[in-house]
């Protein structure tokens, strides 16, 4: 069954009721910082910079510089060749950053290791990611496998969900205890059909 989980629209919405206009509005707010700062692949770049490119191309056949300006069509572009260069190398710069910290391709953001670690676990043991809910379906599968886990891995799944996708973020106790149980189920973790 697909479920759409964008809320409600209007005055009865339930996040518009739990957190009035401001909490729309800082919703709104955290969702293009994500955007554009935490997420922002180098795919989007690349369509920034081509994007700019052209913008950049039809203003300058645009604009028409009267004679006696003092500058040439030649010196603008002399101007405008060292700007974009510098574009470039930033470019080039992030790209790299983002391949030495171990970001994913596409932008996507990075799971905290000991998440990343048993989520790599599952999927060597055989637990392969259901569409949507990678972790949910894997661990899931597992603890169904192996009865032992089921309540560890429930707790688990309970303060992953938090961490990743609540409004808020855990306590430095709940995130330690999510650590915990991602280490002690990465290690207890069998094949399927293993005892």
């Amino acid at each position: 069954m697909t479920l759409d989980a964008t809320p409600p629209p209007g005055e009865n919405s339930p996040f518009l009721v739990r957190t009035g206009k401001a909490g729309l509005y800082a919703d709104w707010m955290r969702q293009r910082w994500d955007k554009y700062v935490v997420n922002y692949s180098l795919r989007m770049q690349a369509d920034a910079v081509a994007g700019g490119w052209s913008a950049f191309r039809h203003t300058g056949r645009a604009i028409r510089l009267p004679d006696g300006f003092g500058f040439s069509r030649g010196t603008l572009r002399a101007a405008a060749f060292p700007a974009i260069a510098a574009l470039v190398l930033f470019l080039v710069y992030r790209m790299r950053k983002g391949k030495s910290d171990g970001l994913p391709a596409g932008g996507a953001d990075r799971l905290p290791p000991p998440y990343a670690r048993l989520a790599r676990r599952l999927e060597r043991a055989g637990y392969r990611p259901a569409p949507g809910i990678p972790m949910e379906g894997m661990l899931s599968a597992a603890a169904r496998s192996s009865p032992r886990l089921s309540g560890d891995a429930g707790r688990f799944l309970a303060l992953y969900h938090r961490d990743r996708f609540g409004p808020w973020p855990l306590s430095p106790g709940e995130r330690g205890e999510a650590f915990r149980l991602a280490g002690w189920l990465r290690r207890a973790v069998r094949p399927p059909g293993a005892r």
